[in-house]
C-alpha cells in the first residue's frame, strides 16, 4: 500500500527548495490545503495552528517523512477536510519540465503511470489516496525487534538521568541499562549531491581548486585532476553523513530536549581545532587535512556523547567539522591563501 513516506520523500528533490525536512514537511502539507477563507481558518492560520502538523515536535516530523510514523487520524482528517488538490496541481504544474520528468520517473517507481502534462493532477490524487487511508487508520503494525524497545515521545529517556557508564551501542541499537532502542537506520551519501550538502560540498570543491591554482572545480570536473581529490571528496561526504546520523539519532531516541548535548560536541570540536585552524597553510587543501588529523586527535571528553562507548569515533568527529563549515564557522580557503 501506497504511503504519505513514499510520496513525501520521492518527490523531496523537486520541491524541498532547499528546506530541511521538517519545513519541507510543514510546506508540503500547506500546499494541499486550500487558502484561508473563513474567519475561523483565517485565526488559525495567522497564530499557526491552521496546518495540524504545525504543533508536532521536529523528530515527530521526520518519522513522519522517514515513515517510522504516519500522520494522525484526527490531523489526516483535518487535511482532508481542507484539502485543495487543484491548488496542489497547479503548484506542481508550475515547476520545471525537469522537476515533472523526475516526479513522473518517483511516480513509476510507485506503480503510478504519469506524464509532465498530468503529474499534478496524479500527485494530487496520490496524496488524497494516502491522507485518506492515515484518516481511517493512524497506527501502522510495526515489528519491535524487541520488547524492551521504545518508540513514543513519552516514553522518551533523557541521557542525563541514567549513569553514562552503563550507555553503549551495539548492532544499531542504544543500550542503557537494561533497555534496548532501536535507532534509525544510518543514511549514506546519495549519488546526487542533497541541498543541505550544498556549502560544505562547495568549500570542498574551492579548497582542491585552491590547491591546483584554478578558478573552479566542480564535482563533475574531478575526473580531470588527481585522484587523491575524488577519493578525498568521497571520504568527506561519508564523514558528513556519520555526523549527520549522530544528530538525528540523538533527536529521534532522546527528543529535541537533549539536542544541546550535541551542540556541545560540535563546540567542543571547534575549540579543539581552531588554532590548527588559523595557522598559515599553502592553500586550503592543506588547511582542510591538517583541521581533520587534528580533530582525530583532540579529545572531547566534555560531551557527554562521546562516553557513550562504540557510538562517536573519528569518522563522526572529522564530519562534524563539515556542520561547522555549513553553519559558517569555519572555511577552508581564507582570504589570504
Amino acid at each position: 500500500m501506497l504511503t504519505f513516506s513514499e510520496l513525501a520523500k520521492g518527490i523531496f528533490p523537486f520541491c524541498s527548495d532547499g528546506q530541511n525536512i521538517e519545513d519541507y514537511i510543514l510546506a508540503l502539507i500547506e500546499r494541499l490545503m486550500e487558502t484561508p477563507t473563513s474567519c475561523e481558518d483565517i485565526h488559525k492560520a495567522n497564530d499557526g495552528t491552521y496546518n495540524p502538523l504545525a504543533s508536532l515536535q521536529a523528530n515527530t516530523i521526520r518519522k513522519i517523512y522517514n515513515g517510522s510514523r504516519t500522520i494522525s487520524s484526527q490531523n489526516a482528517a483535518i487535511i482532508i477536510k481542507h484539502l485543495d488538490k487543484a491548488k496542489f496541481q497547479d503548484y506542481i504544474n508550475e515547476l520545471s519540465g525537469d522537476a515533472l520528468f523526475g516526479i513522473c520517473t518517483v511516480l513509476a517507481g510507485l506503480g503510478i503511470t504519469s506524464t509532465p502534462l498530468n503529474a499534478g493532477m496524479i500527485c494530487a490524487n496520490a496524496f488524497e489516496k494516502v491522507l485518506t487511508d492515515c484518516s481511517k487508520s493512524s497506527f501502522r503494525n510495526m515489528k519491535q525487534e524487541n520488547d524492551n524497545e521504545l518508540s513514543s515521545d513519552k516514553d522518551k529517556l533523557k541521557i542525563s538521568d541514567v549513569p553514562i557508564t552503563t550507555v553503549y551501542v551495539r548492532d544499531g541499537k542504544i543500550h542503557i541499562g537494561d533497555t534496548i532502542i532501536a535507532l534509525p537506520a544510518k543514511q549514506s551519501p546519495p549519488d546526487e549531491i542533497a541541498p543541505e550538502e550544498t556549502v560544505y560540498v562547495t568549500e570542498l570543491l574551492k579548497a582542491y581548486a585552491d590547491a591546483e591554482k584554478v578558478p573552479e572545480i566542480t564535482k563533475e570536473s574531478l575526473l580531470d585532476y588527481p585522484g587523491k581529490y575524488r577519493r578525498n571528496f568521497q571520504e568527506q561526504r561519508r564523514y558528513y553523513y556519520d555526523a549527520e546520523n549522530i544528530r538525528n539519532s540523538l533527536r529521534e531516541v532522546f527528543g529535541e530536549e537533549e539536542m544541546d548535548l550535541f551542540d556541545i560536541l560540535k563546540n567542543e570540536t571547534y575549540d579543539g581545532i581552531i588554532e590548527v585552524f588559523f595557522e598559515d597553510y599553502e592553500h586550503g587543501y592543506a588547511r582542510l587535512l591538517s583541521a581533520l588529523k587534528e580533530v582525530s586527535r583532540i579529545s572531547t571528553d566534555k560531551s557527554v556523547l562521546c562516553k557513550i562507548q562504540n557510538w562517536i569515533g573519528n569518522s563522526e568527529k572529522k564530519g562534524i567539522c563539515h556542520l561547522l563549515v555549513n553553519e559558517g564557522k569555519i572555511t577552508w580557503v581564507m582570504n589570504d591563501n
